[in-house]
């Protein structure tokens, strides 16, 4: 099947002309128009698209494997991608029945019914770890205020400049040790973290470090 693009020219194919590359849905080219315009001659009719290697049929104006332009030498652009989504390091922290153990004074009974795993993305820095006393006082940004082994300001998260996270002990009551190591870290000293760390402190609480992916 034929069509006659707005030229004159008779197409075998029916997008574009074969012979000028006009549009063949165009409206007819006013008397004014040189067909040369739009002639695509200069172009070999089985030369190879220089963007994807498909081979170029006939006289159509774009490849069709990825869309190139043989008139205007120029590549059809596709829709932007929408960025790629990151992860970003996070924090997971819920009651610990091993840590308690280990840990937990006589007399003390861990929760009967343990608050569920709470995860918290880490955003902002310093990050802060603690229990409050009362509604009055200013609340921690992790307020820990169901497990009594932890101190008012217990310890702070903060990001690193290569934007990594560390933690440091705020001068705790009861300390904070990091995965098999029975010694408390230092107080007022950063210490790096890394993925999968997990971070005791309290009586039973355990957080457990996600690094970004």
């Amino acid at each position: 099947m034929s069509a006659t693009c707005p030229a004159g020219h008779v197409s075998v194919t029916s997008d574009y002309c074969d012979t000028c590359g006009a549009r063949i849905d165009a409206a007819p080219m006013s008397a004014a128009v040189d067909p040369a315009a739009v002639d695509t001659s200069a172009t070999p009719s089985t030369a190879p698209c220089p963007h994807c290697g498909m081979r170029r049929t006939g006289r159509d104006r774009y490849c069709e494997g990825c869309g190139f332009d043989f008139v205007a030498g120029t590549q059809v652009e596709d829709e932007p991608s929408a960025p790629q989504a990151t992860c970003g390091w996070s924090i997971a922290f819920a009651p610990d029945l091993e840590h308690f153990a280990r840990t937990a004074p006589e007399g003390l009974s861990f929760p009967a019914a343990p608050a569920p795993p709470r995860t918290v993305t880490l955003n902002t820095s310093p990050l802060r770890i603690g229990r409050s006393r009362s509604s009055g006082e200013e609340r921690p940004d992790i307020d820990l205020n169901g497990d009594p082994g932890v101190s008012r300001l217990h310890a702070s998260l903060v990001r690193q400049d290569n934007g990594s996270w560390a933690i440091v002990d705020e001068g705790s009551s009861n300390g904070t040790t990091i995965n098999e190591d029975d010694h408390a870290i230092a107080p007022h000293v950063i210490v790096p973290l890394q993925d999968g760390d997990r971070v005791h402190i309290g009586a039973w609480t355990t957080i457990v470090v996600t690094a970004a992916a």
